[in-house]
């Protein structure tokens, strides 16, 4: 029905990305698995990940991925989530710590 449908397309429109690390600081030279989770309403799922680290963007992938982290510092992170209907969320910026 046409009510259900505009009930979808609003749970849609309501998608919220988080990016996640297991913690915040790390020593460096650490290979860290970046996750990131998809919140909505209408059940989709998470079809492709793309990190930016700083100014980097990783190639996308259809899991969470990992990064290694050469040098020391602050890093700020973000994800783009596509979900299963083509719907792009950019998460907020997440600080990971390298000492």
């Amino acid at each position: 029905t046409r009510a259900q449908v505009l009930r979808r397309v609003m749970a849609w429109l309501s998608d919220s990305a988080k990016a996640t690390v297991a913690k915040s600081s790390y020593a460096a030279e650490t290979t860290v698995t970046l996750k990131a989770g998809l919140k909505n309403a209408a059940g989709l799922k998470a079809v492709k990940y793309q990190w930016q680290i700083g100014s980097t963007v990783l190639k996308a992938t259809a899991k969470p991925t990992t990064h290694k982290f050469t040098r020391k510092g602050t890093f700020k992170s973000r994800v783009l989530i596509t979900d299963s209907l083509g719907h792009s969320e950019l998460s907020p910026w997440v600080k990971i710590t390298f000492h």
